[in-house]
């Protein structure tokens, strides 16, 4: 759970809108964890484009169940700010093992309201670094 993470992971966000994101990112990741896609999808943004039980019921085939996400960096992906990748380190149990891989989700400004995706697990490629190995920064609270 994301508590008072330094400050550095959360610099880019707006800072009128700051402590609802972090509040919206541990709600979502607490969601993910306990794979309560119902209330998930109501954090979403999905909402007219997928039905919540259509949306439910893709999550309820899921064999990879995040167990922690930690996250290590956060950027806007447009020049408005209203798109924004939080990427960092996910626990997952798949198929009887845990394993840590690098995972990111997003998060979309609407106004003054902020709406998440799922954590999901990030393609490893051979010349990006695997965040999951690298040591934790010294300024983070975990």
């Amino acid at each position: 759970m994301v508590q008072n993470l330094s400050k550095d992971i959360f610099a880019a966000t707006p800072i009128d809108v700051r402590q609802q994101f972090i509040e919206g990112l541990n709600r979502a990741v607490e969601l993910n964890k306990a794979q309560n896609w119902a209330e998930l999808y109501d954090l979403s943004g999905l909402h007219g484009v997928i039905s919540r039980e259509q949306y439910v019921k893709e999550h309820r085939r899921l064999q990879a169940v995040l167990l922690d996400f930690k996250p290590n960096a956060v950027y806007a992906l447009d020049k408005g700010a209203k798109l924004w990748v939080i990427h960092g380190c996910g626990e997952w149990q798949y198929r009887g093992e845990t394993k840590r891989r690098p995972s990111s989700l997003t998060a979309r400004l609407h106004g003054r309201q902020w709406s998440f995706e799922d954590v999901g697990v990030q393609m490893i490629l051979r010349k990006e670094p695997d965040l999951c190995t690298l040591p934790q920064s010294p300024t983070r609270a975990w």
